[in-house]
């Protein structure tokens, strides 16, 4: 008589959460420019040919319609951050692309997206359409920490369209689950002199790109 046919015992795996994933990629950053040489890349990938970088020190308050009815939307915009903008538009597979990279917050053309590792991952992207920023619940025109940096202002929420690029790197100002490493004055401005003294070596090997440009804005 034959043995009877009998199936595997199936088990699933254990998983990294999101916030150990990010936090081994942050981990494999050194903190000599990589992350900027790497925002180059990209910019040159998309056919850019100009790239701006701000380190925007400013602690951002949003309005006070936005803090006192505690929008679940201030955190993305408050305290100091390194935004960076180019010239080109992220096209559809870049969109797809970047739910798998560690970008906190990017504008361009109709679209804004926030990723907040803490939330639960069904729901940590979070895709806003700029034409309706200030319909979503919560929002109450924290957006408005934004305006002014790199051109982007009301004038782009009527048109509800960014021409370029926009990415807001919101600085670590305490430890937190993703990294310990605290971002101050000084170590922001030995990434961007390391940065500089590298730029004009960087851009020999570039087809594309032809102009890059560092600002600064003090909270004063």
């Amino acid at each position: 008589m034959a043995e009877d046919v009998i199936d595997p015992d199936y088990a699933g795996i254990i998983r990294n959460t999101l916030i150990e994933d990010l936090s081994k990629i942050l981990y494999t950053y050194s903190n000599d420019g990589q992350i900027l040489k790497e925002l180059i890349q990209n910019a040159e990938d998309a056919g850019a040919d100009k790239i701006a970088i701000l380190y925007d020190e400013r602690q951002s308050r949003p309005n006070d319609q936005c803090s006192k009815q505690e929008s679940p939307y201030s955190k993305y915009f408050a305290g100091p951050a390194l935004v960076v903008c180019n010239n080109e538009e992220f096209s559809e597979a870049d969109w797809q692309g970047i739910r798998r990279i560690d970008y906190p917050m990017i504008i361009s053309g109709k679209q804004m997206m926030i990723l907040d590792p803490y939330l639960d991952e069904t729901r940590c992207y979070i895709p806003l359409e700029l034409s309706k920023l200030k319909l979503y619940r919560g929002m109450n025109g924290c957006y408005k920490t934004l305006f002014q940096v790199f051109n982007f202002g009301q004038h782009v929420l009527d048109a509800g369209y960014f021409k370029g690029t926009i990415f807001r790197f919101p600085l670590r100002q305490k430890e937190t689950q993703l990294s310990d490493f605290v971002y101050n004055r000084e170590q922001i401005n030995n990434l961007l002199r390391v940065f500089k003294e590298e730029a004009s070596i960087t851009l020999l090997f570039l087809k594309s790109l032809e102009e890059v440009s560092l600002y600064e804005c003090m909270d004063s």
